[in-house]
């Protein structure tokens, strides 16, 4: 849609090889997505199918807050029927205060998604701290 308000074309093509360009000598790479993995990004293309021609594994960022198990575990069932693997998950807090289910949520998505939540990152500044564990613990998955 911000393609189209510009009245430009996203050219997958063009992101594809300057991802190739721009990571033939890096050890390790994240390509950040947007809006999520069923979301258009040129016509008849989604994020997912961006997601699969780069061949990374997906680290879903989903917020923690009341209704993420659903969305998270609707986007980890996409990603898996689209055969893209998935690195693990993380929470995001929007707010400040936590809601009563947010501790909650982490071991659902893993437990029903299978798959291992690798942060919960608070609200504010302390998120770099989390990125940094984040980090640490997916970049030997992805070499």
């Amino acid at each position: 849609m911000a393609a189209r308000v510009e009245g430009t074309v996203v050219d997958v093509a063009c992101i594809v090889d300057a991802f190739a360009r721009l990571t033939r000598d890096a050890d390790f790479t994240i390509v950040e997505g947007a809006g999520g993995l069923l979301v258009p990004v040129a016509p008849g293309v989604l994020m997912a199918d961006l997601a699969a021609r780069l061949g990374l594994p997906l680290l879903v960022v989903a917020r923690a807050s009341l209704g993420t198990v659903n969305h998270t575990l609707l986007t980890i069932e996409a990603a898996r029927a689209r055969k893209i693997a998935i690195a693990g998950v993380v929470t995001s807090r929007a707010a400040d205060t936590a809601g009563p289910e947010e501790p909650t949520n982490p071991e659902a998505i893993a437990t029903y998604g299978r798959v291992p939540i690798l942060g919960v990152f608070p609200h504010g500044r302390d998120a770099d701290v989390v990125a940094d564990r984040v980090l640490d613990q997916i970049q030997p998955r992805a070499r």
